[in-house]
C-alpha cells in the first residue's frame, strides 16, 4: 500500500496552505486520503437543433468526491451528484414556439430520472480510473461521460508550455497553458482540443486536486440533429477526516458511499451501520443497500425488515430481498471444476461424462465470472480487429458472477452509437435486473463490419459474465430494428426473442439479400411502428410478422402500431412493450424441428445442423428429429454434420438418418467428452455444445 503522503506532489503541504506551482518541470499528481471529501458546482448548457426543432436547456448539480479507502497504489472513490437546477430555455418546433408544452414532458422526464446520481472508481495518484466510467450520466450528452472530477494527468514532469498525449478517454493531445489562480491557489491549466471539442482544466498541486474543468462541444446526431454543448465544473469546497458512516446518514452523500462500497474488494463499514438505512424512506438507497450486502455476501437483514422488502413497491428492492430469501443451490465440484477449466482454457480434469437430458443447464449454472462494476459502463472489445471499439455494458446491482444473467443486446437508430442508445433505454432497463450490451455501429447496422463486431463482442461477452444463454435475446430501433431483424437470421440458434421497433423488417433486405422467414420463424418477435412513421412506413412490420406467420403457423408474431406517432418510437416510449416482451421468452436449445437457409458458410449453422460445404445459391436444410430418427431435407448442399447428444437423442441405440427420402446412416454414434467440452469452450455455451457427430456428404442428385 503506498502512503497518501508519498503520494501527494513533492512541493505539496497540507490543504490548509496551499503553495505556488514550481517553475521548473514537475510530476503532477493527485493527493487524496481516505476520509477527503471534495465538493464541485456543475452547469450544462445544451442546445439541439435540427430541421425542424431548436431547443436550449441548462442542468446543474452539486458533486460529491468521497474517498473511502486506498490499497494497492489506487484509491476507493465515490461520487454523488445531484441536480440543483434543470430548466427548458428554449423549444422551437417548424418555426412554433412550443416551449410551455415542451416543459411539461421536460420535468416529467427528469422526474424519472430522480435527483441524484451516483458511480464509484479506483484511481490511482495520476487520475488513471482502474474500472469503467459511467457511460449513462445524470444528463443526455454524448460528451460528459467523458468528464470528470478527477481528470487524467501526464504521467511525466510537465511544465508550463509542454505537451503530452492525454490517458483519457478521448486521448487527446493537451498542452499546459500556465499558471492561474483557482479557488485562491495556483493552478496549472491544462488544454486540448479536437474536432468539436475543446476543454480546458486546471490541476491544483497545492491541495493535489481538480481546480476547474470547462469543456465546449459540437457534434452530430441521429436525423441530422447537431448538439452544442458548454460545460463547466468547478470545485467549491474541500474538508479532510471525514467518516464514511457520516456519509452513509446525509441524503446528498449515501449514494455515493454505497456506490463505492459495492464497487469494492472489502466493506469497511458495520453491517449494522450499512442496514440502519433499511429504514424505508427512499426505495433507491433501500436497493443500493441490499446490492452492497449481496455481493459483499453479508449476513442478510433482519426477517421482519426482510420480509416487509420483499413486498416492496419497488420491482428492484423486491428482488434484491428474495435473493437472501431464496438463494440458489450450488452446483456438484465435478461440474463446477469443469466449467472453471473450460471457461479458463485450461486442461480438463478427467471426465468420462455421460451427459444425461439436462445436462446443459446444470452446466450453466455452474460457471463463474469475476464480479463487475455495476451500472451502464463504457468498454472496449478486445478481439481481434475489434480491439477498441467502443460499447456499452450495463451490469445489474446484484450481479456477483455467481449466477447467470438474462443478456439484451440493444442496437440504436441513427447512426448506431451506443452512449445515447444506452441513455435512452437506461430508465426501461433498470427496474429489470439484467445485463445489457449496447455496440457501437460506426455505420449501419446492416453493413458487414458492425455485423461481425457485434457477433465478435457476444463471444466476449459469453466468455467474460455469468450470461444465461437461454435467456439472450436482442432489440432495436430504426436501422438498429433492421439489424436485429438480420442478426437473428444470421445466429437463429443464440435468441430467444427479438424485438423490432421501426424497422425495415423483411422487406429492407428483399432486393439483395432476402432472407427466408423459415429460418427465424421458430424465434418469437415483436413490432412495434408509428402509424405516422415517415421514415420506415408501418407495413414493414406488418409484412414481415405475415411472412413469418405464413411460413410457421405458430409463430409468435406481434404487431403494435402506435396510433398518431412518427418515427419516434424508442425506449420509454415504446407503451413499455419492448422489455417486457423480451423477458416472457426462454429459448428451447433442443428443437426438434429446425430450417437452415445459408448464403455463406461463415453463418451455416442451425441448433444441430452444420453446412460444411454447399453448392450455388442459399444452402438449405430442413431437419426433424422423431425418436432414433432424423429426417433432412436440402437443396444446394454438398456435405453436413449433425451435431448430436442425449438432450437431441438417444445416443445408446442405433439412430437412423435420411436425406431426403434416402436412408443415408444408420447405425451407433459414439460419444466423446472432450468434443463435449471443447465445443463449449468454442460456443461460449453448455447448451449449444456435442457430444457426438455426423458428418455426411450429400448426392449430387439432392443438391445443385
Amino acid at each position: 500500500m503506498i502512503g497518501a503522503a508519498a503520494l501527494a506532489l513533492a512541493v505539496a503541504s497540507p490543504r490548509a496552505t496551499p503553495v505556488p506551482g514550481p517553475p521548473a518541470p514537475s510530476v503532477l499528481r493527485y493527493d487524496l486520503r481516505p476520509g477527503d471529501h471534495l465538493v464541485y458546482r456543475q452547469r450544462l448548457e445544451r442546445g439541439v437543433t435540427s430541421a425542424s426543432v431548436d431547443s436550449r436547456s441548462e442542468v446543474e448539480w452539486e458533486s460529491h468526491v468521497l474517498v473511502l479507502g486506498e490499497g494497492g497504489g489506487s484509491w476507493r472513490v465515490g461520487l454523488q451528484r445531484n441536480r440543483t437546477r434543470a430548466e427548458l430555455l428554449r423549444y422551437r418546433e417548424d418555426g412554433h414556439d412550443r416551449l410551455d408544452s415542451e416543459r411539461r414532458a421536460f420535468a416529467e422526464a427528469l422526474a424519472k430520472r430522480g435527483t441524484a446520481f451516483a458511480e464509484a472508481n479506483w484511481l490511482t495518484p495520476s487520475g488513471t480510473a482502474l474500472l469503467p466510467w459511467a457511460a449513462a450520466r445524470e444528463a443526455t450528452s454524448e460528451r460528459l461521460p467523458f468528464f470528470h472530477e478527477v481528470e487524467p494527468l501526464p504521467a511525466a514532469a510537465v511544465a508550463p508550455g509542454a505537451s503530452f498525449a492525454s490517458t483519457g478517454l478521448l486521448a487527446l493531445e493537451m498542452r499546459v497553458a500556465g499558471l492561474e489562480a483557482v479557488g485562491g491557489e495556483e493552478c496549472l491549466r491544462l488544454e486540448g482540443q479536437a474536432s468539436g471539442l475543446v476543454v480546458r482544466h486546471w490541476h491544483c498541486p497545492g491541495s493535489g486536486t481538480l481546480g476547474r474543468l470547462e469543456y465546449e462541444a459540437r457534434y452530430g446526431g441521429p436525423g441530422g440533429v447537431e448538439v452544442e454543448e458548454r460545460y463547466r465544473l468547478e470545485r467549491i469546497s474541500e474538508s479532510r477526516g471525514e467518516a464514511a458512516g457520516a456519509w452513509l446518514r446525509e441524503p446528498g452523500t449515501v449514494r455515493g458511499v454505497l456506490s463505492a462500497l459495492a464497487a469494492a474488494d472489502r466493506l469497511d463499514l458495520p453491517v449494522e451501520a450499512l442496514y440502519r438505512r433499511l429504514d424505508g424512506a427512499d426505495a433507491d438507497v433501500e436497493r443500493l443497500v441490499l446490492a452492497v450486502a449481496w455481493r459483499h455476501r453479508l449476513p442478510p437483514p433482519p426477517a421482519d425488515v426482510l420480509g416487509r422488502l420483499a413486498s416492496s413497491s419497488s420491482p428492484r428492492v423486491a428482488a434484491l430481498a428474495d435473493r437472501f430469501l431464496a438463494p440458489s443451490p450450488a452446483p456438484s465440484e465435478e461440474l463446477a471444476r469443469l466449467a472453471r477449466a473450460v471457461r479458463s482454457n485450461e486442461e480438463p480434469p478427467p471426465w468420462s461424462g455421460p451427459a444425461e437430458p439436462g445436462w446443459g443447464r446444470k452446466a450453466l449454472l455452474a460457471q463463474r465470472s469475476p464480479a463487475q462494476v455495476p451500472g451502464a459502463t463504457l468498454r472496449f472489445m478486445r478481439t481481434g480487429r475489434f480491439r477498441g471499439r467502443p460499447y456499452v455494458l450495463n451490469v445489474p446491482d446484484d450481479y456477483r458472477g455467481d449466477e447467470p444473467l438474462p443478456l439484451v443486446i440493444v442496437l440504436g437508430g441513427g447512426p448506431g452509437r451506443a452512449i445515447p442508445t444506452a441513455q435512452t433505454a437506461r430508465s426501461s432497463l433498470e427496474p429489470l435486473g439484467v445485463l445489457a450490451v449496447f455496440p457501437q455501429a460506426n455505420g449501419m447496422w446492416w453493413e458487414e463490419e458492425p455485423a461481425a463486431a457485434v457477433e465478435a463482442l457476444l463471444g466476449e461477452l459469453l466468455a467474460e459474465l455469468d450470461v444465461d444463454t437461454d435467456r439472450v435475446t436482442i432489440t432495436g430501433f430504426s436501422n438498429g430494428g433492421t439489424g436485429s431483424l438480420l442478426y437473428a437470421a444470421r445466429l437463429p440458434y443464440r435468441f430467444a426473442a427479438v424485438a423490432c421497433l421501426m424497422g425495415g423488417g423483411l422487406p429492407f433486405f428483399e432486393r439483395d439479400t432476402p432472407i427466408d422467414p423459415a429460418a427465424i420463424a421458430r424465434i418469437p418477435f415483436l413490432f412495434v411502428h408509428g402509424a405516422r412513421d415517415e421514415l420506415i412506413p408501418p407495413w414493414a412490420s406488418e409484412r414481415t410478422a405475415k411472412a413469418l406467420r405464413k411460413a410457421n403457423p405458430g409463430a409468435v408474431a406481434e404487431v403494435h402500431v402506435l396510433a398518431d406517432r412518427p418515427h419516434d418510437v424508442v425506449y420509454g416510449r415504446d407503451d413499455d412493450l419492448t422489455f417486457p416482451f423480451l423477458g416472457k421468452y426462454v429459448r428451447d436449445p433442443f428443437p426438434r424441428n429446425v430450417a437452415l437457409r445459408a448464403r455463406s458458410l461463415d453463418h451455416a449453422r442451425a441448433f444441430w445442423i452444420e453446412v460444411l460445404e454447399k453448392g450455388g445459391g442459399t444452402a438449405e436444410v430442413d431437419g426433424s428429429i422423431e425418436g432414433r430418427g432424423i429426417a433432412l431435407r436440402t437443396r444446394n448442399v454438398k456435405r453436413l454434420r449433425l451435431l448430436l447428444r442425449r438432450d437431441l437423442v438417444d445416443l445408446e441405440a442405433p439412430v437412423r438418418v435420411t436425406i431426403d427420402g434416402r436412408e443415408a446412416f444408420k447405425g451407433a454414434v459414439t460419444e466423446d467428452p472432450a468434443l463435449l467440452l471443447r465445443s463449449w469452450r468454442e460456443t461460449g455455451d453448455p447448451q449449444l455444445a456435442h457430444s457426438a457427430e455426423i458428418t455426411l456428404n450429400i448426392p449430387a442428385r439432392s443438391g445443385s
